[in-house]
């Protein structure tokens, strides 16, 4: 297990949150200026009735500290933790911040809301100035079953010197 501490010890710990490993950096900091004994360790996934081990979606630590101070890092953790968000989002970097949205494609919508702008619905879209629906069509051709209509290179062409692609 990589632990991280903050150079206090305690006689015991209690678990006090579970931040993101930069956030749990940062309340060690805090905690260390405080003189409260304070360590973090990657968080436990949640175990399921067949006690399967279900991860946390992004890299997650429980902040453990000293259970003797835990009123008073409590209080700075509710101090601290907003101020540290912030200077954490504003620090991010944009490989981060596209890897969250990539990561986001695949998580259920809320509730159906669309996350564009209502103009951008193609219901709405398709209607002409008058209000009325435009008629819109698009022909598809069926698959033929027919191994012999494939296109043929007219003579002369780059692709009729036996090259396989064009």
């Amino acid at each position: 297990m990589s632990r991280r501490g903050n150079g206090l010890t305690a006689d015991s710990y209690v678990p006090l949150a579970d931040l993101t490993p930069q956030l749990a950096d940062a309340m060690l900091t805090a905690l260390s200026e405080a003189g409260i004994a304070a360590y973090a360790a990657p968080a436990p996934g949640e175990t399921g009735g067949y006690l399967d081990v279900r991860l946390p979606e992004e890299p997650t630590d429980r902040l453990y500290a000293d259970a003797s101070a835990k009123e008073a890092a409590e209080k700075i953790l509710g101090q601290r933790l907003p101020e540290l968000r912030e200077d954490y989002v504003a620090s991010r970097g944009e490989d981060e911040i596209f890897a969250e949205i990539i990561a986001s494609f695949d998580q259920p919508a809320d509730d159906d809301e669309t996350p564009w702008p209502a103009e951008e619905n193609i219901e709405e879209s398709l209607e002409d100035s008058a209000g009325e629906r435009a008629l819109t069509a698009r022909v598809v051709k069926p698959a033929s079953a027919d191994d012999d209509e494939h296109y043929i290179p007219p003579p002369g062409s780059r692709c009729s010197a036996g090259r396989s692609i064009c």
